[in-house]
């Protein structure tokens, strides 16, 4: 096998993305328990604004043949990348290098977004011309289905104020760098991405947070 390469597309991942797309990338190592219900959630992605780009990083377990099957049934464009092992981040990386959206977003296997999410983070950014669109999260404890806010939830009302949404900088908003340094609650225009080098680094324990300050 090759360093990486893609072992699976459907039909409908040849069908060319509109200006404004986002790529959402899936990293994928031994989540068979949760990818599906991960892959479920992005079903609700606005048709011809997005692709998902499934990164299977070497994993043991059934999870390259739930995607591949998942990708078979839905009308979502779906491409699999297959690679030996090497972590998260390269396996966010080895996404990066297929994707064809304006847009990227990553969504770790075994998390999940409400219906739309990406695609409407991407048109805000569009529309407000923002090189970054960040969303607060929640948890949910699967122990007892306890669903809670973030621990940077406070943070997200002292900002917003009870607004939907808000358009900033950290210049006018510094404590957008005490948000949760988390790949998964962002959109960030591709070109930004490339031109100021923003990538994950093999081999860190948090390797969100290098990119989440350089953002």
């Amino acid at each position: 096998m090759k360093k990486n390469e893609i072992v699976f597309k459907n039909e409908q991942f040849s069908s060319p993305l509109q200006a404004g797309s986002v790529s959402i990338i899936v990293p994928v190592y031994n989540t068979e328990n949760y990818v599906i219900e991960t892959l479920n959630s992005l079903m609700g992605e606005e048709q011809g604004r997005h692709e998902i780009l499934v990164v299977h990083d070497g994993g043991t377990d059934n999870s390259l043949n739930l995607a591949i099957e998942w990708a078979k049934t839905v009308e979502n464009p779906v491409a699999i990348i297959d690679q030996a092992n090497a972590g998260l981040s390269q396996a966010r990386m080895s996404g990066l290098s297929y994707a064809r959206g304006d847009y990227i977003a990553f969504l770790d296997s075994d998390d999940v977004v409400t219906p739309g999410l990406y695609t409407r983070m991407a048109r805000y950014a569009a529309e407000e011309q923002c090189e970054l669109v960040i969303c607060r999260s929640a948890v949910f404890d699967d122990s007892n289905s306890h669903l809670s806010d973030f621990y940077d939830d406070w943070l997200w009302n002292d900002l917003l104020q009870n607004a939907p949404s808000k358009t900033t900088s950290l210049k006018d908003s510094p404590m957008l760098l005490r948000l949760e340094p988390n790949a998964n609650t962002r959109v960030m225009s591709r070109a930004f991405m490339v031109a100021e080098g923003i990538c994950f680094e093999q081999g860190l324990i948090f390797e969100d947070l290098p990119p989440h300050t350089q953002e």
